[in-house]
């Protein structure tokens, strides 16, 4: 299934961490998010790789699957 997304939207997700992937070039998220009607949709949020994350301060000890987690992806 394609994935699109706006750069120029701001979003929020609130949901159950399914998936934790550090690796290059990109780390990734799989969350469960329960929409307002009920369904639950799957994200899948990208991020950097696991060394320029490190770098960064980004602690990738604080994540376990099957915590609940926001996100907030901003405009860059």
């Amino acid at each position: 299934m394609p994935v699109n997304f706006d750069r120029s939207k701001e979003v929020t997700i609130f949901g159950v961490l399914t998936e934790i992937k550090w690796v290059n070039p990109h780390s990734r998220f799989r969350v469960n998010v329960t929409g307002d009607d009920g369904k639950t949709v799957e994200w899948l949020v990208d991020m950097g790789a696991i060394n320029t994350m490190k770098r960064a301060g980004f602690d990738i000890d604080r994540f376990n699957i099957g915590h609940m987690l926001t996100i907030d992806a901003a405009k860059r």
